[in-house]
């Protein structure tokens, strides 16, 4: 069992998360908005409202313990990028992002 964090729990993040929560992977989802949270909060081992942008926050939630890190976030190119580079800082090896 591997630990997997879901950055982004639209559509395409969503669907992630519960797939590897059915192959037995522990998964922290994060998303900005309350409504994605809530609407998977009780199918994956854990989520949060957070802004996975700040490298702060990113760093409290532990996501350096993570295996590896999808980041699934929307149409917003410069977040994807500035929390690439977050995880990178962080020492996260294997990173997938949504392009």
């Amino acid at each position: 069992m591997a630990l997997f964090a879901v950055i982004g729990l639209g559509s395409f993040g969503g669907t992630v998360a519960l797939e590897l929560t059915h192959l037995n992977h522990d998964v922290i989802g994060i998303d900005t908005l309350k409504k994605n949270v809530e609407n998977i909060a009780d199918q994956i081992s854990h989520a949060v409202i957070a802004d996975a942008t700040d490298e702060h926050v990113l760093e409290e939630l532990n996501i350096q313990n993570c295996d590896a890190v999808v980041v699934a976030i929307g149409d917003d190119i410069e977040a994807s990028i500035l929390c690439v580079l977050h995880l990178k800082n962080l020492g996260i090896h294997q990173i997938l992002v949504k392009a």
